[in-house]
């Protein structure tokens, strides 16, 4: 799934020249951190890079991304933008309001594996987060434990746009021989959310498969071991 964005904004400045508004390319508030900027810059442009969209519309999305990234990230030509910026008279916020995260889950309120709403494949799950407000919501996944995988990490929903977070399961890495019980904590410009996870783990499937394969090698020898006995000797 993706999310458009496509949200870019110019702003006049003296002498009559024009400058694009970079924090409006990357959707973030004048007011934000170098760790929300960069945060939101590599969520636009993953959608923009060369290998997933090759097209020119992406070409040159990615073309401004970089030059917003470009200027934003270091403090000496962030702070001489930011004085044009307000001799333009835009001094003050990009969006005004502010975000409100919305997540797609089940009434339970639990992101299961078991459950097949939420399956997107053996192993996986989505979350779908939505950003209802008018602010765009900037946030990054924490306390995973080794057993999941979540992509993206870190993330940017502009308003009223919705961002997918694949969640993968490695059956593997479960303590065993417990179920997988944890939390997920969402780090976002509007404060904390935990979302509980459930893996339904069954120590004795899994020693039925170990059993199986055990089974199978027992038999491949045994007919290895009976062949060499039906060649005859050369001495």
């Amino acid at each position: 799934m993706r999310c458009a964005s496509n949200t870019r904004g110019v702003m006049r400045v003296a002498l009559g020249e024009t400058e694009t508004d970079w924090y409006r390319v990357l959707q973030v508030d004048p007011d934000a951190d170098l760790e929300v900027i960069t945060a939101a810059y590599y969520q636009l442009a993953s959608r923009s890079h060369p290998d997933v969209d090759p097209s020119p519309r992406a070409t040159a999305r990615m073309r401004e991304l970089n030059a917003a990234w470009a200027v934003l990230r270091n403090p000496e030509r962030r702070a001489a933008y930011d004085r044009r910026r307000a001799g333009a008279g835009l001094g003050g916020r990009v969006a005004r309001g502010r975000s409100k995260m919305r997540l797609e889950l089940p009434s339970s309120g639990v992101l299961d594996f078991a459950d097949p709403g939420l399956k997107r494949g053996a192993d996986q799950v989505c979350l779908g987060i939505v950003n209802e407000g008018t602010a765009p919501l900037v946030g990054r996944v924490a306390g995973a434990p080794g057993w999941l995988s979540i992509w993206p990490a870190q993330f940017v929903v502009a308003p009223g746009q919705r961002v997918p977070l694949a969640v993968h399961l490695h059956r593997e890495r479960i303590p065993y021989p417990s179920n997988g019980g944890a939390t997920l904590r969402l780090l976002t410009s509007e404060g904390e959310r935990v979302v509980p996870v459930a893996a339904r783990y069954d120590p004795t499937g899994h020693a039925k498969a170990v059993f199986v394969v055990l089974m199978v090698l027992a038999i491949a020898l045994a007919v290895s071991l009976q062949q060499l006995a039906l060649v005859p000797s050369i001495w």
